[in-house]
């Protein structure tokens, strides 16, 4: 954000509503003052004027913000900038990790009641199961709707590299979980030289294909994402 930039649109829309100085600071509670340090761009609104001065001009925050008139069909894509502005690409990303490693938690927690089981297919309904689903279940849902509500989703999911990561992460986690719950650990010490090295040829080419398979989508949506800038 400019101050200057949005000083001198706050100064264009007063003046398209025929407004002086004074009487925009009446109207706002504030000195004529207050309002020529916001045109001149040596000050911004508190927080707390923002609604009011916006209503009173008849713009939105996101073009108080970005200094300019946003037409509707841009207003996602302006709005989305301004808040990565604000924020900044690390932590956006770094929020997105953290979304990761709490989906991690989330399947983790599903699959206890599972490894708890041992030979049985289906785990036994007790007080370990219940609260191991119902953490999943409340956690799956506060994921989805903490990651809705950040901005810039789909540049967070276009970042090849944490996509590739996520992907080669999840993997090998819904691998560890599973060797462990259906004992093919033992199964592998037990085989010959030959098999052991075809299986981990095997799990390690799956392995490449996920961090390949999250690294191509993410690219593709990147692309996407650069022909509607």
């Amino acid at each position: 954000m400019d101050m200057k930039t949005s000083g001198m649109f706050i100064a264009a829309c007063r003046r398209e509503k025929g407004l002086t100085q004074q009487q925009l600071g009446e109207l706002l509670g504030v000195t004529n003052r207050a309002v020529s340090k916001w045109e001149n761009g040596r000050s911004f609104p508190d927080v707390g004027l923002l609604e009011s001065l916006c209503d009173t001009l008849e713009i939105s925050v996101s073009e108080l913000l970005a200094g300019e008139k946003i037409p509707k069909e841009e207003y996602p894509l302006q709005t989305d900038r301004l808040l990565i502005d604000a924020l900044g690409l690390k932590r956006l990303y770094g929020m997105q990790l953290t979304l990761r490693i709490l989906t991690i938690i989330a399947v983790l927690l599903f699959d206890v009641p599972f490894l708890a089981a041992g030979d049985r297919f289906l785990p036994s309904w007790n007080a370990v199961t219940g609260i191991c689903w119902g953490s999943c279940l409340v956690l799956a849902i506060g994921l989805e709707y903490l990651d809705r509500s950040l901005p810039a989703r789909k540049l967070r999911y276009s970042n090849p590299w944490l996509e590739g990561l996520w992907a080669g992460l999840f993997f090998l986690i819904l691998m560890a979980v599973n060797l462990l719950r259906d004992n093919v650990y033992s199964f592998f010490l037990a085989s010959s030289l030959s098999e052991r090295l075809l299986v981990a040829g095997f799990f390690v080419l799956c392995f490449v294909l996920c961090i390949a398979a999250g690294v191509f989508f993410a690219r593709l949506r990147r692309k996407d994402l650069n022909k509607e800038e």
